[in-house]
């Protein structure tokens, strides 16, 4: 950035410690709450430009496109199907190392919302082997848990931080587990799975609310060019992005008994 907020002499930091108590420093001037915010707000818009995005495609393909998109799966065969399933990895994979460096913002961007467009593809199978009622309620549940969890993730004075390495740990068991339970077909396995995805990514709301918080004021500090905060800004988004798509897939699934998954 090119004038750094927090050069004023009426925000009372010092270092990176507070003095009196030992603690995270603490930014008091009402000015920088204001730019955090408007940051939140670009994250959240990117966000729900994304989520818009695979909205309209999923439905497209679910309904209006249906038999056609069918038959792409079936005449394309694993090839289509691995496709559709490992192109918005590799875009993810590309998003994060263009986060962290001068990248042109527009391009991640772009990136993003391909990537949006793809998980939009995803969606739709899951769509189509859902009914209307688990769709309807898993949209309601998944908009409460990210109000209340984006509430406690921006407010709470706990260090969220701490646990994430353990979620994403324990996260890479589940889906090592839910790739052996294939063979298994074991349906309390299935429960376990869904309800163990939902708490992590439940719990991911609130630290990855925190983090933005953290990283934006880290930005701050470091003078960070408006192409840097922007790319970082994107890289949000898409964390809470793929929050909200797998709280959602993961509740049209308990909500649908499993058909879904079947």
């Amino acid at each position: 950035m090119q004038n750094d907020p927090y050069n004023n002499n009426e925000d009372r930091i010092v270092g990176n410690r507070d003095q009196q108590t030992g603690g995270p420093k603490i930014r008091v001037n009402s000015e920088h709450d204001s730019e955090l915010s408007k940051y939140f707000g670009l994250v959240y818009m990117i966000m729900f430009a994304g989520v818009a995005i695979t909205t309209f495609i999923s439905w497209l393909l679910a309904y209006p496109l249906r038999e056609t998109f069918v038959d792409f799966l079936y005449k394309g065969g694993t090839f289509a199907i691995l496709l559709v399933t490992f192109a918005p990895l590799v875009l993810v994979f590309v998003m994060g190392h263009n986060a962290r460096k001068d990248a042109s913002k527009t391009v991640n961007l772009a990136i993003f919302f391909i990537m949006s467009a793809c998980y939009g593809i995803t969606l739709s199978v899951t769509l189509m082997a859902s009914n209307v009622g688990s769709i309807v309620n898993a949209l309601g549940v998944t908009a409460i848990i990210f109000l209340l969890m984006s509430i406690v993730g921006r407010n709470t004075k706990n260090d969220l931080q701490r646990g994430r390495r353990t979620a994403m740990i324990i996260l890479i068991g589940v889906i090592a587990i839910s790739i052996i339970n294939i063979f298994l077909r074991s349906t309390m396995m299935e429960w376990i799975i869904d309800y163990a995805i939902l708490g992590i990514f439940t719990w991911l709301i609130a630290s990855d609310q925190q983090n933005i918080k953290t990283t934006y004021y880290q930005l701050q500090d470091s003078g960070a060019s408006s192409t840097t905060m922007s790319n970082y800004a994107t890289w949000s988004a898409l964390d809470l992005y793929l929050d909200v798509l797998n709280i959602f897939m993961v509740l049209i699934e308990i909500f649908g008994g499993g058909n879904s998954r079947n």
